[in-house]
């Protein structure tokens, strides 16, 4: 380990868990390595905290002092509970585990962060599957006369789809595919 840890013995997923802390207005990093002597293992997930702050994490695994693969990403802000990280390299066979985080508190407290759960196999695991894409179809009509409008914008405005628009045909048919599953909210615009 490498960093300021400590262990929590009254919380955790399930306690304990492994935890440091950053000041307030300061950013401090911990890392953990897992290693097997003459042995391969398969990484599976682990589950990341955060009191306040985003999770900033990079996950390596290594074999033969080589790197296998590499990810790098930001959690949201977890507020005080368990994020789950499932790896997309499962079945990629590693000796070596290092996964690092970077702590940044606000200026205003210090930040406990940390992990748990770390899930290592024998065997491989299938990597997680892509989420399942959606379409959306409709059409935009004159609501006076119930005509299919040609040339509107419709467009996403809100979620991870934000953004993603398409004009309607000339009978006023829609169609936006390759979509997140979640809640968001669609506008669309024409001139008169």
């Amino acid at each position: 380990m490498s960093g300021d840890w400590s262990a929590r013995t009254t919380y955790g997923n399930p306690a304990p868990f492994v935890q440091f802390w950053a000041s307030g207005g300061s950013t401090a990093s911990g890392e953990i390595l897992v290693t097997a002597t003459g042995a391969a293992f398969y990484f599976k997930s682990v589950d990341l905290y955060s009191s306040t702050t985003p999770i900033p994490y990079t996950i390596k695994g290594m074999r033969n002092s080589s790197t296998v693969f590499s990810v790098a990403n930001t959690l949201p802000n977890t507020f005080g509970n368990f994020r789950t990280v499932a790896s997309p390299n499962a079945a990629d066979a590693i000796d070596t585990l290092s996964i690092t985080l970077t702590n940044a508190a606000a200026a205003c407290c210090r930040n406990p962060m940390g992990l748990d759960t770390i899930v290592l196999t024998s065997t491989p695991s299938t990597p997680p599957t892509t989420p399942t894409a959606f379409s959306l179809s409709g059409q935009v009509t004159d609501s006076a006369s119930g005509a299919g409008i040609s040339g509107a914008t419709v467009f996403i405005a809100d979620g991870p789809n934000a953004g993603r628009s398409t004009r309607t045909d000339a009978a006023g048919n829609y169609s936006l595919a390759e979509l997140l599953q979640s809640g968001f909210t669609v506008n669309m615009s024409a001139s008169n």
